[in-house]
């Protein structure tokens, strides 16, 4: 592996992931309220966390050729075109806005009181929220035992929507006192933490 990629840009990336986690955990340890955030954001950290190792066979000696060009060949571009696939599944996947230190309750608290205040009736249907007025529909899961869950729209016409509508929902905790369920702070915290390590650890090596 090239030296500078284990001087510099190795240690910047690790710097970069460790605090993008440290944010996301502080702020609903220190408010001790949940939020919602956009997925993009994980979707950069996705693009952070493995691009480095994925890309590094484009940026090291393309093989010679000879008896074992071929499979050269694929071990040079096999990962590239993994983190090529890996990124389209994120960039579907990552849409809509994630809630962080969310419980069942003060996710659909939070949901009701943002469409109540656009003055936007809803139908509940399994696992999604209709909007019969816009019109337009909702996809809602939470992962209440970590505290983590996602919204998001099933047109992607509705984007201003659900903007508009995880505006409303972060409004409506930081007034009110809803549950927060802090397992997934915590870790994010942790892991921040042994990234820094190991970070610190790479550059005074």
């Amino acid at each position: 592996m090239p030296h500078w990629y284990m001087d510099w840009a190795m240690p910047i990336v690790l710097a970069l992931l460790a605090a993008f986690l440290m944010g996301l955990g502080l702020r609903a340890l220190i408010t001790r309220r949940p939020y919602v955030f956009p997925a993009r954001w994980m979707f950069v950290f996705g693009l952070l966390a493995f691009a480095p190792n994925s890309l590094m066979p484009l940026l090291m000696r393309f093989p010679d050729h000879g008896r074992d060009s071929i499979s050269d060949l694929f071990l040079t571009l096999g990962l590239p075109a993994m983190f090529v696939v890996l990124v389209i599944m994120l960039w579907l996947t990552m849409r809509g806005y994630m809630a962080m230190a969310i419980t069942e309750s003060s996710m659909r608290e939070g949901l009701f009181a943002a469409l109540a205040e656009m003055q936007l009736p809803h139908e509940e249907t399994l696992g999604a929220i209709r909007l019969p007025s816009v019109p337009a529909e909702l996809q809602v899961a939470v992962q209440s035992w970590i505290g983590t869950g996602q919204i998001k729209a099933r047109s992607r016409g509705a984007t201003k929507l659900v903007d508009s509508i995880a505006r409303g929902m972060n409004a409506h905790f930081q007034r009110s006192a809803a549950a927060a369920n802090l397992t997934c702070p915590v870790l994010y915290v942790i892991m921040s933490m042994l990234l820094f390590g190991v970070d610190v650890a790479m550059v005074v090596k």
